[in-house]
């Protein structure tokens, strides 16, 4: 499934601790069998997780890398005598990665297990996922939406606390930009991904498009717009310029074994009406045109999704992908419910620069362009 389609119903539906009554007490059910069912759940969670990571990001364990310095070299006529010199390409910037963890302390004792039901216990859990999706959401959020760059960034979670720049979309700032597929230059110190407009338009969104399509794209190019949206984008229908999925073509989609819905709600090119957060609209222009949950009001976002190998965004853990699940962290293998915290290392940041281009819906717009500078990041 490329698009999962789970809700927080769907959770506390699937998180039933198999045929046991909720008002049984932890102690009497057991709390090993607990602690099993638990990670059950999880385990599916954190797969959808990964689900929605793959869509923009790649996971990895480094904190930086290169991006850009390709720039431009002239081949020239040459004949057997000939003896040209030597060109070389700039070596780029280096992008570095944030890395971050997030915890909620818990404090479960067996006396606590005594008395607590397994409703109780199923509704603290539900709890803790969904601040993660929270979280998580924010995270997504600061990395594309914001335009400035984090300089003197310190990893305070590794043993070196090495010191670097994490860089937001191309935002104008100087450093190198990639040329285009055709050899086009791009001016570092005024091309901007991150532009304004008073409303959105088919112009508008066109633009959006091309700021990204313009660059050597290495996967599909979306856009992605918040459910606020949603009717505006239709009404575009009248003209062509947006094609919605036909009504034969939109039908409910069966819930999967867990979930948070988070990214999910087009499943084999079929609309899901039931999800109206995060679905696949139709397309603007062949452009798929997609609703997702973490797209804020007054913004919409074209993105390359690149392919494995490629992707807009990175997803930094420790090294070996440790904790990069949310789970419980426990001393005693014999009580895992007895553990004082779940926690989760990780966060987003962006690494090909060029991949995503944001326009916010209410600044101000350029006399000779859809797109205006006038850009206001969120505030989240």
């Amino acid at each position: 499934m490329p698009y999962g389609t789970n809700t927080l119903v769907d959770s506390s539906t699937y998180l039933t601790f198999g045929d046991a009554y909720l008002d049984q007490t932890v102690e009497k059910f057991g709390e090993q069998k607990a602690y099993e069912e638990i990670q059950k759940h999880l385990n599916a969670y954190e797969a959808q997780l990964t689900e929605l990571r793959s869509e923009f990001s790649r996971t990895t364990d480094e904190f930086s890398d290169i991006y850009g310095g390709i720039e431009e070299i002239e081949i020239v006529r040459g004949n057997e005598f000939s003896d040209p010199d030597a060109v070389k390409i700039g070596a780029g910037i280096t992008v570095g990665f944030r890395l971050d963890k997030f915890e909620v302390a818990q404090q479960f004792t067996r006396r606590s297990f005594q008395t607590m039901t397994l409703a109780k216990l199923r509704a603290q859990v539900l709890a803790i996922m969904t601040a993660n999706v929270k979280k998580e959401r924010y995270q997504i959020q600061n990395a594309i939406f914001t335009a400035t760059n984090e300089a003197n960034y310190v990893d305070v979670l590794t043993e070196k606390r090495r010191t670097f720049d994490v860089y937001s979309f191309l935002n104008a700032d100087g450093r190198p930009v990639p040329v285009s597929p055709v050899g086009g230059q791009f001016d570092p110190d005024t091309h901007t991904h991150f532009c304004s407009a008073t409303e959105l338009t088919e112009a508008v969104i066109r633009e959006t498009i091309q700021n990204v399509a313009e660059h050597n794209t290495s996967g599909e190019v979306a856009l992605y717009i918040p459910r606020q949206m949603d009717s505006l984008v239709r009404a575009m229908t009248a003209s062509g310029a947006f094609n919605p999925r036909r009504h034969e073509d939109v039908i409910p989609v069966m819930p999967t074994a867990s979930g948070i819905s988070m990214y999910a709600g087009f499943v084999n090119e079929v609309l899901d009406r039931k999800n109206i957060y995060s679905r696949e609209l139709g397309s603007f222009e062949g452009y798929p045109v997609r609703v997702r949950p973490w797209v804020p009001d007054q913004y919409i976002l074209a993105m390359d999704t690149g392919d494995t190998g490629t992707k807009p965004l990175v997803y930094r853990t420790l090294a070996g992908g440790l904790y990069s699940e949310l789970g419980l962290r426990f001393e005693d293998e014999s009580y895992p419910l007895r553990s004082k915290v779940w926690d989760r290392y990780g966060d987003y940041s962006v690494h090909q620069r060029h991949m995503g281009a944001v326009t916010y819906i209410s600044g101000d717009i350029d006399s000779d362009s859809a797109l205006g500078t006038s850009y206001v990041s969120p505030t989240l």
